[in-house]
Formats: C-alpha cells, sequence, structure tokens
C-alpha cells in the first residue's frame, strides 16, 4: 500500500523554533521493526532553557530507535522480538534519559524537557506514544478522530467534569504541562494501537496548531488539500493566519489515496459556502427596506401635519365665547370670578410685595453709611471665632504655624558595593568595602550549593563546570539580583542584572536574591538568598 509523508513548521511569533519534527517513508524490509513509516513533533519547552536543545534529542532518538536504518542503539535494550508498541514506548524513555544527562553537563541547559507525540505505521496499524500536549489525528473525508490525550492541567480538570474544552481553551494555565520527556530520567508515555485504512492521514502537531484551528478546520483544510505535503502547508499557513503566537509544526503520513480531491477544487468551495449566510441576511432584510423608501418621500408631500397644530390652536378659540372672560366686572357679578382676573389679582399682590421687600432691604443693600458729625462713629462686631478680638486669631494661627511644619528629611543610605568574582568551579559575592557593608548569612535554596566562607563571602559552586563552560557568558547568561521583602515577595519592581565584565554591582542593605538567567530562559533559576547589612566588622 502506497504511503506518503511530510512535515512542516512555523516560527509564527516567537524569536526562535522551539519545535521539532520527523517525517520517514521506509522501503519493505528497510526497518527492523518492519515500519513503513514513522512521523513525530517535540515541542520543547518554552519556559526552560534551550527547548530547541531538548525537542532536537528527542527526535534524533526516535529516528535511532523506532526508524532504526542500522538497527536500535544497545541502550535502548530492544531486540528482533521487542513488540511495536515497545519499540515506540522506548523511543521516549530513552530521549527523556538523553536530555536529563545533557542539562546535568551544562547549566545553561539545566531543566530543559520537551513534549513528544510520535506514530509508527506497520501493516494497518499505526502505534502512537505521547507525552505532553503535542496531539496526534487520524484524519478521514469522513470526518476527523482526536487520538491522544493531553497531559496537561486544564485538559485533567476537563476529564473530572471540573472545567468545559472552552474554558479549557481561554485559561492562562492551558500550558502547564503534567508530563514531559526531559525532566525526569524516567517518563512513561501513553501507548496505544489504531487501526487505519486506504485514504487515512495520521497527523500529529505541537500545541501551536491546535490551539488556533478547531477538528472541524483541520479536516475542512486537510481533505481539501492535493496530498500530504500540502496539507502540511495549508494547516500552518491556516494557523498563522489565525494569529498563532507558539511555534507551529505538524507531521503526516497518508495511508493509500489522500482523502482530498485536488486543493483548487475542494478549497476553494468553503469560501462561497461562508458567503451563503451573509447573502441570505441580505434577501431577508430587503422586504423590510421596501416601504422605507416609500415612506420617505411622503413627508414633503403631504399637507397634512403643518394643518394638524393650527387645528389645536383653534379648538380653544372656540370654547372661550362660552365664559366670555373679557366681560366688564359689574355684567358678572354674583358670578364666581374668572381665571384671568385671579390672574391679573395674583400679580398685583406680587409687585407690592416685592416693592415692599425693596424698601426694608435698602439699608442692607447700601452698606454702611459714614456716620454724622452729631453720632459717634459705629464699631462693628468681631468676626473672630468665638467672638475673639480681630487681632487674636491672628496672634493663635502664628503659634500653631510650627506644628505643620514638614519634618526634614533623612539623610541617603550608602550603597554598598558587591564585587563578583568566577573562580572555576565557584562563583563568589564579596563585598568590596568591608568597612561599609557586609553579608552576613546565606541561605541556597533547594537543589543548589551555597555557603558564607570566612571571609564573609557567598561561595556558590556550579555542577559540572569543566563540561559546561564559562556560565556567564556576555550577551547569553547573567545574575539578576532582587532584594526580599520576605521569604516570598520580591520589594524592588525589577531586577538587578550583572553580566560578566561588569564591574562592581551597588546593592542596597537586606535581603538579596541571586538568580541565573540566560537569553533562551523565560523565568531565572533561583540560587540562593543572601543578606547585606550596613557598616563592616
Amino acid at each position: 500500500m502506497l504511503v506518503e509523508v511530510a512535515d512542516d513548521t512555523r516560527i509564527a511569533q516567537r524569536e526562535a523554533n522551539e519545535d521539532s519534527s520527523l517525517s520517514v517513508a521506509l522501503a519493505a524490509g528497510e526497518s527492523p521493526w518492519g515500519f513503513r513509516a514513522v512521523v513525530a513533533v517535540a515541542d520543547g519547552m518554552g519556559g526552560h532553557n534551550a527547548g530547541d536543545v531538548a525537542s532536537g534529542i528527542a527526535i534524533a532518538a526516535v529516528e535511532e530507535v523506532v526508524v532504526a536504518r542500522t538497527g536500535p542503539p544497545a541502550e535502548a535494550g530492544l531486540n528482533a522480538g521487542s513488540a511495536p508498541g515497545e519499540v515506540v514506548a522506548q523511543a521516549a524513555r530513552l530521549a527523556s534519559a538523553r536530555i536529563c544527562d545533557r542539562a546535568a553537563a551544562a547549566l545553561d541547559l539545566a531543566e530543559m524537557g520537551t513534549t513528544l507525540t510520535m506514530a509508527a505505521l506497520l501493516e494497518d496499524t499505526a502505534f502512537i506514544a505521547h507525552v505532553g500536549d503535542s496531539r496526534a489525528w487520524r484524519v478521514g473525508a469522513a470526518g476527523i478522530e482526536q487520538l491522544t490525550q493531553d497531559h496537561s492541567w486544564v485538559a485533567e480538570q476537563v476529564r473530572a467534569g471540573a472545567m468545559t474544552p472552552d474554558e479549557a481553551r481561554r485559561s492562562p494555565l492551558r500550558h502547564q504541562i503534567t508530563r514531559t520527556v526531559g525532566t525526569s530520567r524516567t517518563v512513561e508515555p501513553d501507548v496505544h494501537e489504531v487501526e487505519v485504512h486506504g485514504g487515512d492521514v495520521i497527523l500529529v502537531s505541537s500545541d501551536g496548531l491546535s490551539e488556533c484551528l478547531s477538528d472541524q478546520e483541520i479536516h475542512r483544510i486537510l481533505v481539501g488539500s492535493a496530498d500530504v505535503a500540502d496539507a502540511c502547508t495549508r494547516l500552518l499557513d491556516a494557523a498563522v493566519a489565525a494569529g498563532a503566537h507558539d511555534n507551529v509544526t505538524v507531521a503526516a503520513m497518508a495511508v493509500g489515496t489522500f482523502p482530498g480531491s485536488g486543493a483548487d477544487e475542494q478549497v476553494t468551495e468553503p469560501e462561497p459556502a461562508k458567503e451563503e449566510p451573509a447573502a441570505a441576511p441580505d434577501e431577508t432584510t430587503a422586504p423590510e427596506a421596501t416601504p422605507m423608501p416609500a415612506a420617505t418621500p411622503e413627508r414633503p408631500h403631504t399637507a397634512e401635519p403643518p394643518q394638524a397644530p393650527a387645528e389645536a390652536l383653534q379648538a380653544p378659540a372656540e370654547a372661550l365665547p362660552a365664559e366670555e372672560p373679557a366681560a366688564p366686572l359689574h355684567e358678572v357679578a354674583g358670578r364666581p370670578p374668572n381665571r384671568r382676573a385671579i390672574i391679573a389679582l395674583g400679580a398685583l399682590l406680587l409687585i407690592v410685595a416685592a416693592g415692599a421687600a425693596l424698601i426694608f432691604a435698602w439699608p442692607t443693600l447700601r452698606g454702611p453709611q459714614a456716620a454724622g458729625p452729631d453720632q459717634p462713629p459705629i464699631i462693628e462686631a468681631p468676626t473672630g471665632p468665638e467672638g475673639l478680638a480681630a487681632g487674636e486669631p491672628e496672634a493663635a494661627t502664628t503659634e500653631q504655624a510650627p506644628v505643620e511644619e514638614t519634618p526634614a528629611p533623612e539623610p541617603p543610605i550608602t550603597l554598598a558595593s558587591l564585587a563578583i568574582t568566577l573562580e572555576q568551579p565557584v562563583l563568589s559575592l564579596a563585598v568590596a568595602d568591608a568597612t561599609a557593608a557586609t553579608i552576613t548569612e546565606v541561605e541556597p535554596l533547594p537543589g543548589f550549593d551555597a555557603d558564607l566562607s570566612d571571609v564573609g563571602a557567598v561561595e556558590y559552586r556550579f555542577r559540572n563546570w569543566a563540561n559546561s563552560g564559562p556560565p556567564l557568558q556576555e550577551g547569553r547568561a547573567w545574575l539578576e539580583f532582587t532584594l526580599r521583602s520576605d521569604a516570598e515577595d520580591a520589594a524592588a519592581e525589577e531586577p538587578i542584572t550583572w553580566r560578566a565584565g561588569d564591574g562592581d554591582l551597588d546593592l542596597l542593605p537586606g535581603t538579596w536574591r541571586c538568580a541565573y538567567n540566560s537569553h533562551v530562559r523565560e523565568a531565572p533559576l533561583e540560587l540562593f538568598d543572601f543578606t547585606l547589612a550596613a557598616g563592616g566588622e
């Protein structure tokens, strides 16, 4: 049966590609296990050191153990009678051990890891081995089926019923993986067998694809492609167009006749289908919009709107003769006064009241007048608080002024200078001026070795220095110092960095955390805490 394979990758919005992939088609008898094709994808852990190194090691192990054109390596512990499922599982285990060995030999590779998903085809059965959140699917003309379950925190919540799939896709913890290759020397992959028929495609990918495209979109694009290579390219293009942030990598094997019937015919069909819903609203809204143009020209041509206000104004005029409000008062004697008379009388009373108020308020409005020659001068009452004399409040205010004075600022704290030296295999931190400050204690974080020497210097011993080379290479690695307000929180908003060749470092007295970082890390590797005190011993 004809088998075609392909793989492809995109960097998307990352600075570097930490994914690795493999797609191999094998002739009959070329594989010691009888495999006809092998595809695999490894997604290096972006939050740790050198994810690209880890994914590369994993794919190399798959090629050596599963493809094994020259026979499997002895360290894999396999023989000619090994079961196919054990072969793919052993490839994942060997990859994890190799990544751990490499990380232990280099500080800047510490804690690196990767996902790994592979599929090996034997006759009409595909053997799947899976660790992490890279996925595998079986795709045919009739539909798509996901073959793996993510080893992630959100996937576990979905399986437990504590989170919906939509909530998992939007969760900020969706990248938290619970099982990886390389963070432990031993890892146990999920392994299972899948029956494959002619026209099926086995697709594996990094999570960059599944985060951007649904299963239905993947199926539509794949069956609308000309062949397996075209499908890989179109899937990656679609993921990038959908705004992929992570690297996107796919590898696929097609068994027998490819399920698509040509990219040109199939890919263009869904687009008109998407336009049909847009055309339908136009047709449904057309009858609603039809009366609107007819109603608009009626407004200037009709004469009824201007006449309605005139008729409304004439209605009260017809009722006025019955009341005869303008008749003289002697003609309506004995009848209650009408409304106009009441209004007129009220207005007259208001005018009289306003005039009286103005007369009484006039002296006040004019203000105080000068005393006449025969009158004693008018002395106004004091306006100060509690009836005090006019001068007394000022005196009281003058006496209280010193209380509001701002205290003088404290003198600035003198910075302590810290000298950093690198002597194989020790990183030494010592105060440059022992009379100005001193290091009083050091506390290594779990898994690291640091102590305080007799001369009051911190000594941190690197692991496997001979194999890792200088750890603080300029432009690649540096130390970070963060002021600690307590054991958990950092008081400094931004860490202070020190690179090889920077000279002395100025730090405030307090407890500081020293961490290692590099251009491939997203989070620093915290090494130890030390306390810096002002004043020498």
